[in-house]
């Protein structure tokens, strides 16, 4: 069996992701990365849609507000903001509240997607070796970068992302290691994830953590019949 076959049946397999239309997730990311940025890390609560590029999240960036992130498009309360006007505030030296969505937004869809959206049209996926794949993102799907490596583990289970923020900066390699999986609703996710510099020749420099992400829970809403 392939890996990425192995890798969406070690998650929960390809039956289960297709009944579900969307995921509620809860988590608390902080670190570094956001203190740059003039932020000090969130409690998030966000709805993504499973099979493209959408999510809400509430109390952001305040309680009672709602910030929608639509394919790059993004919102707060009326305050819109284009893809490209977006993507350009998250790489401004400091965040404001639309800059902080389009980040969080797009990296929260990509980490929870996986694997299960690599088989979506436009994306190309390689095999590396029997733990790693290469995937490269459609234009259309926002992403830290075009092309990462996730890497598994002898179960198949994710363990391992490697990609560049380039709405950050081109220098801003990531080794993204993902540990302590759960199955919630019949789905596997790693709830403690911790964003390390890639230093040459791809050793995570494990002493430096930029971002720290922990999952509380998540909840799978079943599609409509």
């Amino acid at each position: 069996m392939a890996l990425l076959e192995r890798a969406i049946e070690a998650h929960g397999g390809a039956e289960r992701w297709a009944a579900t239309e969307a995921l509620d997730v809860e988590l608390h990311a902080r670190g570094p990365a956001f203190t740059l940025k003039g932020r000090r890390g969130r409690h998030v609560r966000a709805t993504l849609q499973t099979d493209r590029p959408v999510v809400t999240f509430r109390d952001f960036p305040s309680p009672g507000r709602t910030g929608v992130y639509d394919a790059g498009h993004v919102r707060i309360d009326g305050d819109e903001r284009s893809a490209a006007d977006a993507r350009a505030a998250a790489g401004r030296a400091r965040w404001d509240d639309l800059g902080e969505l389009y980040f969080d937004a797009y990296a929260l869809w990509q980490y929870m997607t996986a694997p299960f959206g690599f088989t979506a049209p436009g994306f190309e996926v390689a095999e590396l070796d029997d733990r790693r794949l290469r995937v490269r993102y459609p234009a259309g799907v926002p992403a830290h970068s075009r092309e990462q490596v996730y890497s598994f583990d002898a179960a198949a289970r994710l363990v391992r992302l490697d990609y560049t923020a380039e709405v950050i900066s081109r220098f801003a390699r990531a080794a993204h290691i993902c540990t302590a999986h759960r199955e919630f609703d019949g789905l596997l996710f790693p709830t403690r994830r911790r964003v390390h510099p890639r230093l040459p020749g791809g050793r995570a420099l494990r002493a430096v953590t930029l971002v720290a992400i922990d999952v509380a829970s998540v909840a799978a809403r079943p599609r409509p019949r």
